[in-house]
């Protein structure tokens, strides 16, 4: 299909050829939207914030990954919940959200844990290790890819997120192991290798989440202070709900909504179902006047 094959470019020709990618996207989404595939639908804004965060976008793709994990999370498919969850975790690791990075992968990996798909478990250990060596615990970050490595022994070296991964990304995970081998020592980061690799994996899951909670965080990006409370984002709306909001207040249907966020109606219906339970609302009339009291229009 027109989707494998524009991930397929992504993940083997790196930055390269993106002119060619980003049509084939588009196209898939248009397809999928006029045969009201939600399911294709989530998969295209899935690839298409991959795509926007290899261009380092991360703010656009940060939107997409949230916007597909809800898809997936309105149709019930659960064993897709890792996907858009594994990079959540990049993009908030790239911004220094190493809090909100973490709890991404810990989510992500638990998800993976669950289904059985150890190939993907291996790539969430790897960059956990990855945040955690940059936190300055080399030897937990030792441990993680020790484990990661076993279960790909075990299991089969391929996985979506290896496929995805752009060679300047590659060169930059080998020049951290490098980094941290040299810390400890051959010795012991040898010795921390074999550690994790013996490990099992629910122990190593329990004990990196309590040790995580106490891990003192050290930002690894500069990022502006945060801005004053905004009324943007009311009673915990998600950014996509606030968006149909303020569509709904202007007195758009859920068919013209649909048109412009170039998603179903059914997604639309889904979304409205959301925001009147978070805002206690029951009707249009009474979200738009909740919508006019939080400045959103």
């Amino acid at each position: 299909s027109l989707l494998i094959l524009g991930l397929t470019s992504l993940g083997s020709t790196g930055l390269t050829q993106y002119t060619r990618v980003c049509p084939l996207f588009e196209e898939s989404q248009t397809l999928f939207q006029e045969t009201s595939n939600e399911e294709g639908i989530a998969w295209s804004l899935f690839c298409s914030g991959v795509l926007k965060f290899q261009q380092g976008d991360a703010l656009t793709a940060n939107a997409l990954f949230e916007q597909s994990l809800e898809m997936f999370k309105a149709l019930g498919y659960r064993h897709y919940f890792g996907h858009p969850l594994y990079f959540l975790g990049k993009v908030a690791a790239s911004q220094g959200n190493i809090p909100a990075a973490y709890s991404f992968f810990q989510e992500c990996l638990t998800t993976f844990k669950n289904m059985g798909d150890n190939r993907s478990v291996a790539a969430c250990l790897e960059e956990w290790g990855r945040l955690v060596a940059k936190q300055g615990v080399p030897v937990q970050a030792v441990q993680l890819w020790g484990m990661a490595e076993q279960l790909r022994e075990t299991s089969g070296l391929f996985d979506h997120f290896t496929l995805l991964t752009i060679p300047v990304e590659r060169s930059d995970y080998e020049r951290l192991k490098d980094m941290v081998r040299a810390q400890p020592g051959e010795s012991a980061y040898s010795a921390a290798l074999v550690e994790g690799q013996a490990m099992i994996l629910e122990h190593i899951v329990t004990k990196l989440v309590e040790e995580t909670v106490h891990m003192p965080i050290v930002s690894t990006v500069q990022t502006p202070p945060p801005a004053p409370p905004t009324p943007t984002s009311p009673v915990e709306l998600t950014a996509r709900e606030v968006e149909v909001l303020r569509f709904v207040a202007q007195g758009l249907t859920n068919f013209e909504i649909a048109e412009m966020l170039g998603l179903s109606e059914k997604t639309i219906a889904y979304y409205m179902t959301r925001i009147y339970n978070k805002t206690a609302t029951e009707n249009r009339a009474a979200v738009t006047a909740f919508a006019i009291r939080q400045g959103l229009v």
